[in-house]
C-alpha cells in the first residue's frame, strides 16, 4: 500500500508540473486571467507537493502565501510578464549551476550524476560527462537567447509555443540524442540499453547533485 501510495503522490506531483505549459499557453492565448492563476497554481503546488506528504504548518502557511500572491499577481497585475520571466529565469540558473561546476577544482554536474549512480568514475568516463556538462550549457544559453528573442520580437502567442511546447521537445530531442551518442562512443562502459541508462537516474538525488561543489 505503501508503495502505491508513493507512486500516487509521484503521479500528482508530476501531473501538476506538466499542466503549467499547457495551462499558460491557454492562459495566454485566451487572455484568461482565471487560467493564468490556474497556471500559477498548478506551477506552485506541483513544487509544494513534496513538502505535503506529511503535515507541516510552516509548509502549509508558505503555500497559502504563495497562492495568494498568485491571485494578485493574475488578477491584478500582469500574469503575461511572469510568464515571460519563469522560463529565462530558470534556464538562467541552470546554466550558470552547470556552466559554475566546469571550473578548476569543481566536479561537473554531469560527472556527480553519473558518481552517484556508479561510484567513482574512469577517466575517460570523467571526461565524457565534462562535455556533457558543455553540451547542456549549450543548450540552456541557446534557449535562453531564443525566449529573449521572442520575448522582445514576437506575439504572445508564438513565445508561448516556443516556450510552452517546442522547447520542450528540444530538451528531449538533446537529453535522447545524448544517450544515442553515449551509446556509440561510450559502448565499453555503457551496460545495457536506453531504459537501463534512465533508470538508475530516477533514483538520484537531483538536489544534492545540482548543490554539491565538489
Amino acid at each position: 500500500m505503501t508503495g502505491v501510495a508513493t507512486r500516487l503522490r509521484l503521479a500528482g506531483g508530476l501531473a501538476l508540473l506538466i499542466a503549467y505549459p499547457i495551462l499558460v499557453h491557454v492562459a495566454v492565448v485566451a487572455h484568461s486571467r482565471n487560467l493564468t492563476f490556474a497556471a500559477l497554481a498548478s506551477l506552485i503546488l506541483g513544487s509544494f507537493w513534496p513538502r505535503l506528504r506529511r503535515p507541516n504548518v510552516v509548509a502549509a502557511l508558505n503555500l497559502i502565501v504563495a497562492l495568494v500572491a498568485a491571485a494578485l499577481v493574475a488578477f491584478f497585475l500582469s500574469g503575461v510578464l511572469l510568464f515571460y520571466a519563469a522560463p529565462i529565469c530558470a534556464l538562467t540558473g541552470l546554466l550558470s549551476v552547470f556552466a559554475a561546476s566546469l571550473l578548476p577544482g569543481r566536479t561537473p554536474v554531469a560527472t556527480r550524476a553519473a558518481e552517484a549512480v556508479r561510484g567513482s568514475c574512469p577517466p575517460e568516463v570523467r571526461r565524457y560527462t565534462r562535455g556533457v556538462t558543455v553540451f547542456w550549457c549549450g543548450v540552456f544559453g541557446a534557449l535562453i537567447a531564443e525566449n529573449i528573442v521572442l520575448v522582445l520580437f514576437a506575439s504572445p502567442a508564438v513565445w508561448s509555443l516556443f516556450a510552452n511546447g517546442v522547447n520542450y521537445l528540444v530538451v528531449a530531442v538533446a537529453f535522447i540524442g545524448e544517450l544515442v551518442w553515449r551509446q556509440k562512443s561510450m559502448a565499453d562502459d555503457v551496460e545495457g540499453d536506453w531504459l537501463d541508462q534512465i533508470r538508475p537516474m530516477l533514483h538520484i538525488d537531483w538536489s544534492q547533485v545540482m548543490r554539491s561543489r565538489g
